[in-house]
């Protein structure tokens, strides 16, 4: 009998203490959940969002048009007709990719070196473009609208169709041919407005406001970095060329586009959560730890979108440490979601990187015509970049640049932080505008 009761007492005593230890965890789990909330709801009402109180977000509103001091935004009516032409564009561009020479025209871009191609492959390049230039004047005019190209459902759905980005790389890849053409022609003003607008449409394609979009986005620079490198000759713009390509390009970075997707997504994560949450009251604690880590994370990263690339590197590494080994099973959604969403600041360091050479390296085009020389250092061109040389993103210190008789090196050492001495290789790292080539 009395080891009857002893045996009853302390299964009682146990039951008291698993009940005590799960109030505990679910009010330490509440709290940590309740103030990382409210950290993460403090960030993103800085970008125009909100998770609510509950933890529920908010319908975001769409990216504005960029709006110039003096202009009003684009009326709703003008909205419609950027979403209707392009939904035609589209259409138009699935018909043409039917045709032989698209593809094979089109892979040109980031392919064999312009310099050792014949007549013939340009005649047959500006036949094509000939043939498809009512598809460049569209993406032009579209380029200019600054407005969103689609409107995606919200809440997000990750089976909405997304090709709209492919067809908008394919055309962004269309400019670049038809910019390379102009600078093989010596039409440099048609140059420009190619490159123009695949920036502009770059940071159209950004204006859904999602980290996909963003990653696009950061390609189409990129295709544009390649077209405007290979197709102006060393020392081939005036001044006024290269004054001009350098102010389009300023706004060309999308530091705040990032922040912004960063932010949806955040609100896309907490939803999956905060659902979860409502439908497993049992499992509550658990759900509750996750959101908070979300939240944290998700925290952490939108406000480092803001801050250089070489600055928030050890806080990315700890996280992505974190996310691969050391966080508990119980943070579901945060092991699933996060990983790849720490990679864009990486992706976003990599435009940036780009649209500095693009800048830099129009600007020593400008001293080379200016002087019959490229300068010793990069000092000289420190006026026109608002006073101060940019630093490579990648470490911090100076872009790597060096002059030699009438050409130069100038090139970023590139995410491995190696320094390649600007080789052409896109495995070895190096981000060139004029470099040297591979061996």
């Amino acid at each position: 009998m009395r080891l009857r009761s002893c045996f009853l007492y302390t299964v009682a005593f146990l039951l008291v203490a698993v009940v005590c230890v799960a109030i505990a965890v679910t009010t330490v789990a509440r709290g940590q959940r309740a103030a990382s909330l409210e950290r993460l709801n403090a960030t993103l009402a800085a970008r125009g969002f909100s998770i609510g109180e509950a933890g529920a977000p908010n319908a975001p509103a769409p990216l504005p048009p960029e709006v110039a001091p003096g202009d009003t935004p684009a009326d709703e009516e003008d909205a419609e007709s950027v979403l209707r032409a392009f939904a035609d564009l589209m259409a138009r561009v699935k018909e043409r990719q039917q045709g032989e020479h698209w593809r094979p025209m089109l892979d040109l871009i980031g392919g064999e070196d312009p310099r050792s191609w014949s007549e013939a492959q340009w005649g047959q390049l500006r036949d094509f473009l000939d043939a498809n230039q009512d598809l460049i004047e569209a993406v032009r005019l579209l380029a200019a609208k600054g407005q969103p190209l689609v409107r995606l459902p919200w809440p997000f759905n990750p089976e909405a169709s997304q090709e709209h980005l492919s067809v908008a790389r394919e055309l962004a890849r269309l400019l670049a041919v038809d910019a390379l053409l102009g600078g093989h022609d010596g039409d440099y003003d048609r140059t420009a407005v190619d490159i123009e607008a695949c920036l502009g449409f770059a940071d159209a394609i950004a204006r859904d406001g999602w980290v996909t979009s963003g990653l696009f986005s950061f390609a189409i620079v990129g295709i544009a970095h390649v077209a405007l490198r290979d197709a102006v000759a060393p020392g081939a713009l005036t001044a006024a060329e290269s004054a001009a390509l350098v102010e389009a390009m300023g706004g060309a970075y999308g530091r705040d586009t990032l922040a912004i997707c960063l932010a949806r997504e955040a609100t896309v994560g907490q939803q999956a959560l905060e659902e979860h949450r409502a439908r497993n009251v049992f499992l509550r604690p658990m759900w509750d730890i996750d959101q908070a880590a979300h939240a944290e994370m998700m925290d952490t990263l939108i406000a480092a979108a803001d801050r250089p690339y070489y600055e928030v590197l050890p806080e990315l590494e700890a996280m992505e440490a974190q996310l691969e080994g050391g966080l508990p099973f119980l943070r579901v959604i945060t092991r699933v979601s996060v990983p790849a969403l720490t990679r864009t600041l990486q992706a976003q360091a990599r435009r940036v990187a780009t649209v500095d050479l693009m800048r830099m390296g129009l600007l020593l085009e400008r001293q080379y015509a200016d002087n019959g020389q490229y300068p010793d250092s990069l000092d000289a061109i420190a006026p026109d970049l608002g006073g101060t040389v940019p630093v490579d993103p990648f470490t911090g210190e100076p872009y790597r640049y060096l002059p030699s008789g009438d050409t130069f090196r100038l090139y970023s050492v590139g995410p491995n932080g190696a320094d390649d001495g600007g080789m052409h290789d896109a495995r070895r790292g190096d981000i060139v505008w004029r470099g040297r080539e591979a061996e």
